[in-house]
């Protein structure tokens, strides 16, 4: 949770999810991290998460350079892509290392200590 913290101390993170977004900010404050996350969009809002990018693109009105993806799945690094967004692929959740390189993420980590010098690096690049 420290890194989470650290990361939401240095970033605005927000959850893009196929899931209901009542459930993840259920989830999140059970957790007691949900101050943590500046939005959460859920499967409600949006048939694609292209969707959902691009809203909060134009909430923040944030550039797509200066945003980073966090995924694991190759559907998202695919949707990061049409949105001109970056994307970083985890290793430890649904799709595997051989999949995730198909979308050609900036970096895929293996190791989730590495995730936040990945983030930094992927921003400057």
């Amino acid at each position: 949770m420290k890194a989470l913290k650290n990361l939401s101390n240095k970033y605005n993170l927000a959850i893009i999810s196929s899931t209901s977004s009542s459930y993840i900010k259920n989830y999140l404050e059970n957790k007691n991290i949900i101050k943590d996350f500046s939005d959460v969009l859920g499967a409600e809002l949006f048939i694609s998460k292209t969707g959902r990018i691009r809203k909060l693109l134009e909430k923040y009105n944030i550039s797509p350079q200066d945003v980073v993806y966090i995924t694991d799945t190759l559907g998202d690094i695919l949707e990061a892509k049409n949105c001109g967004i970056k994307s970083i692929a985890v290793t430890w959740g649904l799709d595997d290392r051989k999949t995730l390189g198909k979308g050609d993420p900036k970096v895929i980590v293996d190791d989730p200590r590495k995730l936040i010098s990945a983030i930094g690096n992927a921003l400057v690049s």
